[in-house]
């Protein structure tokens, strides 16, 4: 059977689990054999891969025989994929009148500018004061087009279009935006 992607890899394994009344030891591998290189082919790292296919095996093997049911295997084998998304940490707690600096890298035409001010407002429409410091100095109008897009947003914008140095023209945005009393510093590169 050809597969488009890996999620069709991984939704047909998961029907095979599910149509499975009683689930042995072949069926189960084959499941994983399939999920595996579907979660490699979408980038997902090897260690998460490899300790995926470990703690469904255990599983697997802590089930009564009795009891090894596809359904079963198939909410466990789900339980295991969600656990890859969401490891359960909180993300970054952002505290107002403390001073942060996050830092947007990414690929040319990512829409990186676009991003970082509609971060900056969402940020400011829960009363935080950020701030933008463009210091992408090899892609000419970059400076530019953050402006744009802050000007509409009313956030303030630092940039150089003479300083050639990415790292000084963000220390130098950093320590001004800083002196400001910026709570948010959003620092553009790249």
């Amino acid at each position: 059977m050809v597969f488009d992607g890996p999620s069709d890899q991984i939704r047909h394994s998961m029907q095979r689990m599910h149509k499975a009344t009683l689930l042995d030891e072949v069926t189960m591998k084959i499941c994983l054999i399939q999920i595996s290189p579907a979660l490699l082919d979408a980038d997902v790292p090897t260690v998460l891969v490899n300790n995926k296919e470990i703690n469904i095996q255990k599983f697997f093997n802590d089930l009564p025989d009795g009891c090894k049911d596809g359904k079963i295997f198939q909410r466990a084998a789900f339980k295991e994929l969600c656990k890859m998304l969401d490891p359960g940490k909180s993300g970054l707690v952002l505290q107002k009148n403390e001073s942060r600096v996050i830092m947007f890298i990414g690929l040319h035409g990512s829409e990186k500018d676009t991003v970082c001010v509609k971060y900056a407002r969402y940020h400011q429409r829960m009363s935080f004061k950020p701030a933008l410091v463009c210091a992408d100095t090899f892609k000419p109008g970059a400076l530019d087009r953050l402006n744009n897009l802050a000007a509409k947003a009313k956030v303030p914008v630092y940039g150089s279009y003479v300083e050639l140095n990415s790292a000084k023209v963000a220390s130098q945005g950093i320590e001004m935006f800083r002196r400001e009393n910026r709570d948010l510093i959003i620092v553009f590169i790249i």
